[in-house]
């Protein structure tokens, strides 16, 4: 089979409802789906001063997964809500996430930096 880049895959953008808070929403390519496990989320001045913040996920769709056993994933679209309480300015939000194709692909885990200004 042909797999779709990582990119491609798993799309995202990030949305800044109110003061403090980014929602990063993700676009799940058809046949791919994303670990509610795998994400991890933090904020910093720069990546090497980052915390680790808690995000809020909704509940994931119970799967069975060769790789990681009994998971939570998404299909479709997702959305984490992420508090940037605390967090120095200009903050570099960090994002890792984790997902693999129906048709037995996983990609690595993914980190992307986006500098909130």
């Amino acid at each position: 089979p042909k797999f779709l880049p990582v990119d491609e895959a798993f799309s995202y953008y990030i949305s800044l409802p109110e003061p403090g808070i980014v929602v990063v929403h993700w676009d799940i390519a058809q046949g791919y789906y994303l670990y509610r496990e795998k994400f991890g989320f933090s904020a910093g001045a720069s990546v090497d001063d980052a915390t680790m913040l808690s995000a809020e996920l909704p509940e994931g769709v119970a799967h069975h997964d060769e790789f990681f056993g009994d998971v939570e994933v998404y299909y479709g679209q997702v959305e984490a809500r992420v508090p940037l309480e605390g967090a120095a300015q200009p903050v570099t939000l960090i994002i890792e996430y984790q997902g693999c194709s129906e048709q037995g692909l996983c990609y690595p885990p993914q980190q992307r930096e986006i500098a909130l200004e």
